[in-house]
């Protein structure tokens, strides 16, 4: 997250990278808050609930190649920054 956000610059031509990422954050910490709530359930509900859906790794999973997906494409579109 931190590197798309480095990423994406403040002029016009970024607008939609800009909009993407903070709709990725928002779900991030969406995310972060369901995780928070599974943490509290006790194990055998929350064992439960993994099997009927894919639990919650794969949804950090998916979020996470979005955000991969959204620094290539401004990794491609940067010249890189010396370091």
């Amino acid at each position: 997250m931190a590197r798309a956000n480095d990423l994406t610059a403040d002029g016009p031509e970024h607008a939609d990278s800009r909009a993407h990422l903070d709709k990725l954050t928002k779900e991030h910490g969406r995310l972060g808050e369901q995780l928070d709530a599974l943490k509290q359930k006790d194990f055998e509900d929350w064992e439960e609930e993994q099997i009927e859906h894919d639990g919650p790794m794969g949804v950090w999973d998916a979020l996470a190649e979005q955000v991969e997906k959204l620094v290539d494409k401004l990794e491609s579109h940067t010249p890189k920054k010396p370091r």
